[in-house]
């Protein structure tokens, strides 16, 4: 599948970002990977991957990813998960 070698590559940056202790690069990462994700029809891991993503942006700067929050609402949203899409 052509998000495979994407997400492999994520993968890889991720495990040097978080070796670095670049966290702000961790939940970037986290993003893309939950964008890969959700275009490749995979619901549960784009959701995993962002909630991921908004607890590394809470956790450096106390307050959830914007970009991380939209993407995830659109992927509870996405599988007629209406009230967690809200909140």
């Amino acid at each position: 599948r052509k998000y495979d070698l994407a997400l492999l590559e994520y993968a890889h940056a991720l495990n040097l970002y978080k070796q670095n202790g670049d966290d702000a690069e961790v939940a970037n990462t986290y993003i893309n990977i939950g964008n890969t994700y959700y275009r490749a029809g995979d619901n549960k891991k784009s959701q995993e991957s962002l909630s991921e993503a908004t607890r590394v942006f809470e956790k450096i700067e106390k307050k959830p990813s914007a970009q991380a929050l939209s993407k995830l609402g659109k992927a509870y949203d996405e599988v007629g998960d209406y009230q967690r899409a809200l909140d």
